[in-house]
């Protein structure tokens, strides 16, 4: 029996100011709204637990460093994963 497709969540309003964010800076250019639903939430919930920088920044690095390719924003590598972290806690978490 296959498994049923899984339903792109609707974004709702603290994920549209995130992705909204990401996009003003250039960062949300082909990642789908799913993901970026599950970084925000991965993100804002580490930033709960108090995990260190260094441990958050590397769970969004890989999405930060492809968005930045893709759109050729001037945010690139650390800078862009710390974009997305900063988004996180500023409009989601």
């Amino acid at each position: 029996m296959a498994a049923a497709p899984v339903e792109a969540e609707a974004l709702d309003g603290p994920a549209l100011r995130f992705k909204q964010a990401l996009a003003e800076a250039g960062l949300a250019a082909g990642v789908p709204d799913e993901t970026l639903v599950a970084l925000v939430r991965g993100t804002c919930a580490q930033l709960a637990a108090g995990l260190p920088e260094e441990q958050i920044l590397g769970s969004v690095r890989s999405v930060a460093a492809f968005a930045a390719s893709v759109s050729r924003t001037a945010l690139q590598g650390d800078d862009a994963a710390r974009f997305y972290v900063g988004a996180a806690r500023e409009t989601y978490c």
